[in-house]
């Protein structure tokens, strides 16, 4: 059954515009989507609706952002050239649709996704919350939120890749992990964890992690 994806953008220019405008178009059978922007707040959660739609609202063609389709994937680049735009995003989309995100800054919002994540981010806040899928990311410098209430229905690789900040990562109750390649090394910072390790073959969550300097912190909950 096709699902239904609402996307809202805001982008809000450097510029006081003396009015803004509104694009909407349809889309039919998305199973992914790709996003590249500047900069912005971006979030994500799974819908049960039948249609596509998308909806934009912005104040001068210098910030419209390029929304198009290609394989099954909703695509959404940034256009902005003269000018310094920043959006905001808000998108709901089937439970298995995998996501990739290029974002230079701001913040991210995932939640109740069943499909691949992949994140690149210079600096910034990722929150991701009930995801039950392999997740990649690759963050310059902020915080990484990983917060999940039920077991994955398989074993999960968490590969979380970060400059400098912060990585909390809460697990249920019962949830195991397994360090691919040992607890992260840092040259400043902390690590705790609550969490029982056992071997990758049995565990829940297979976590590889790269953090210099920062602090990281695993809990079940």
């Amino acid at each position: 059954m096709m699902m239904r994806i609402f996307l809202m953008s805001y982008l809000l220019c450097s510029q006081v515009c003396a009015t803004s405008q509104t694009l909407e178009k349809h889309f039919d059978s998305i199973q992914a989507i790709d996003i590249q922007i500047d900069a912005g707040q971006v979030t994500i959660e799974s819908s049960e609706e039948a249609q596509t739609s998308w909806t934009q609202t912005f104040d001068t063609p210098q910030c419209q952002a390029m929304v198009d389709t290609k394989d099954n994937t909703l695509m959404i680049k940034s256009m902005a050239k003269a000018q310094k735009c920043e959006a905001a995003y808000r998108i709901s989309l089937p439970r298995r649709s995998q996501t990739k995100i290029l974002i230079g800054g701001g913040q991210i919002t995932l939640k109740d996704m069943a499909a691949p994540v992949t994140i690149n981010m210079g600096g910034g806040q990722i929150q991701l919350k009930n995801i039950d899928a392999d997740v990649s990311i690759a963050l310059g410098h902020g915080k990484i939120t990983f917060d999940a209430n039920a077991l994955p229905k398989a074993p999960r690789t968490l590969s979380l890749q970060v400059g400098s900040g912060d990585i909390a990562l809460f697990f249920p109750t019962q949830a195991t992990a397994f360090y691919k390649n040992g607890h992260p090394q840092m040259l400043g910072g902390s690590f705790s964890s609550t969490v029982k390790e056992v071997d990758a073959h049995t565990c829940h969550y297979i976590i590889d992690v790269a953090l210099p300097v920062g602090s990281m912190k695993v809990r079940n909950q």
